[in-house]
């Protein structure tokens, strides 16, 4: 029998509780996909939140691996938006994309950010 999660839950809530500050922003992400996979996307919506697995396809760019992102604008190639890690607006191509997006529910969006998460590279 599945629990059903009422409809103002926070997903993230149970991922807080259990970390212990040593977690690996790779091994954070793979316990969002779970929690978060009813509601994952293919093509995102402006104005939504959504977290993701991403390699960036333009080189020599600082880029976050798994970027929160509030999407500004949706495009054929991709769609644009503002990285709320970096606090800076970003494109992402669908190529990308190493995950399906996963759509944040306004009151998951602090503590989505308050996981650790972010992880830039230089590609």
């Amino acid at each position: 029998m599945s629990k059903r999660r009422k409809k103002g839950s926070n997903r993230i809530a149970p991922i807080q509780k259990k970390l212990t500050g040593i977690e690996k922003a790779s091994v954070v992400m793979n316990e969002l996909s779970l929690v978060l996979s009813d509601s994952q996307t293919v093509v995102p919506s402006a104005g939504k939140v959504y977290v993701f697995s991403y390699i960036a396809v333009k080189p020599n760019l600082l880029t976050d691996r798994y970027p929160v992102v509030q999407v500004t604008g949706v495009y054929k190639w991709g769609f644009s938006g503002i990285n709320l890690h970096i606090q800076e607006p970003r494109n992402y191509n669908y190529s990308g994309r190493q995950t399906p997006l996963y759509l944040v529910k306004s009151n998951e969006v602090a503590p989505l950010l308050s996981l650790p998460l972010m992880k830039l590279y230089q590609n």
